[in-house]
């Protein structure tokens, strides 16, 4: 028996990802070299920015650090001025406990979550990859050592120590998404940052992420050192 095929239905929303954003820290307008007089200007143009792009039936999803020195009160008015019904957060370091940030908007707030994106099961976390473990400890040593010498008045450099290391996700090949850096850099191996400071201060549309992760499986995986600012 042969069936009339369905009438497909037109998609009409669509799927916006964005981190740090961090309303209210001031400190973060220069620290991050914001093109902007302080965080009120800050605010108002990038909730502007925003619903130019996202329209109320799409889906967001935040990938932690979105308020910085925010009542309550004042992170639910900030998120009821944005766009976007469904407002998904993967909490960073600077977001509150979970209860306060459903309370404040979200419909959902994790640690970390899995979609499946262009066919292949992306990882959500507000950290990049976490180094490997033998070369957290001899980078962690050398650092301990450079600050003695420091302390004892050599001109010793300063080592980079990445924060937040038992929270980071381990490399086992996957595609992640992340924050945290404060990075200009959009993509490195096969971490996708989607911090606004590497995005013109914007949400990135899932359709930029798919054509990034094409390109890394046409192309393989290129790494870079990041220009990290994390906070």
């Amino acid at each position: 028996m042969t069936g009339t095929p369905k009438e497909k239905t037109n998609k009409h929303w669509t799927t916006w990802i964005t981190s740090d954003i961090h309303f209210g820290h001031a400190s973060c307008i220069n620290y991050c070299s914001r093109p902007f007089k302080d965080v009120n200007e800050f605010k108002e143009k990038f909730i502007s920015d925003w619903n130019k792009l996202v329209k109320p039936e799409d889906l967001c999803i935040f990938v932690g650090d979105i308020f910085f020195y925010h009542s309550k009160d004042q992170m639910r008015e900030t998120l009821s001025r944005m766009n976007g019904d469904r407002k998904i957060l993967v909490k960073g370091n600077h977001d509150r406990e979970h209860r306060d940030m459903m309370n404040s908007g979200f419909v959902l707030s994790v640690d970390e979550m899995t979609m499946r994106i262009a066919g292949e099961n992306v990882y959500f976390s507000h950290y990049p990859f976490k180094m490997r473990e033998i070369l957290f400890r001899w980078v962690k040593f050398k650092k301990r050592v450079f600050n003695t010498l420091r302390w004892l008045g050599f001109n010793a450099p300063y080592i980079n120590f990445e924060k937040y290391h038992e929270r980071r996700p381990v490399d086992r090949g996957q595609f992640l998404i992340h924050g945290h850096t404060h990075s200009k850099h959009k993509i490195n191996g096969k971490a996708i940052h989607v911090g606004i400071d590497a995005w013109q201060y914007k949400p990135v549309n899932i359709q930029e992420i798919i054509k990034l992760m094409e390109g890394v499986k046409k192309d393989g995986p290129k790494y870079q050192r990041y220009d990290s600012n994390e906070d």
